[in-house]
């Protein structure tokens, strides 16, 4: 089967594969965005840190909420990736394409992800799980566009970029 064989699901391996260098690129983005919190929170408050170095784990409460995009993000990057490509991508690897859809690809991974905890939110309170939804998913995606947007758009480019650079010179 040659990379651009279409299973029945309508994908190739090549889509596939963008879905999974996506999936790890959300994974590098999130260990990338918790390492930049607990840098900060170091540098903010050097000395209670080295004092009571607990402190980094009980500030950050490592729950649900917390270790949950560490998990989920990187599916969604999967499912997204794919999708993307699958749409956006032509059969033919082109870089800069990659790059586009690298970027379309990370936001995408951040709206879904944000509906998923929407949904939780809405299943939380369900006498009011529409609003519930609206609220937690529009305030998980816009805050986290803005406050991940620096690190997920380049790493994003550099990523779909890098993925069909390194298809155009292997396979083709």
């Amino acid at each position: 089967m040659s990379a651009l064989q279409r299973s029945r699901f309508g994908v190739s391996r090549r889509d596939v594969g963008a879905g999974l260098v996506a999936g790890v690129a959300a994974l590098l983005a999130n260990v990338l965005f918790h390492a930049m919190m607990v840098t900060r929170l170091v540098l903010s408050n050097p000395d209670r840190v080295f004092a009571d170095p607990g402190i980094v784990w009980s500030t950050f409460q490592w729950d649900l909420l917390t270790v949950a995009p560490l998990v989920v993000t990187p599916l969604v990057a999967v499912v997204a990736g794919t999708v993307v490509w699958r749409w956006l991508v032509p059969d033919e690897p082109t870089p800069r394409r990659g790059a586009v859809a690298g970027v379309v690809t990370a936001f995408a991974s951040l709206l879904v992800l944000a509906a998923v905890f929407g949904i939780l939110a809405g299943v939380s309170a369900p006498s009011d799980a529409l609003g519930q939804f609206v609220l937690i998913a529009s305030l998980v995606f816009f805050f986290g566009a803005v406050g991940t947007a620096a690190i997920i758009a380049p790493l994003g480019a550099l990523v779909g970029y890098g993925y069909e650079w390194y298809l155009a010179r292997q396979f083709w």
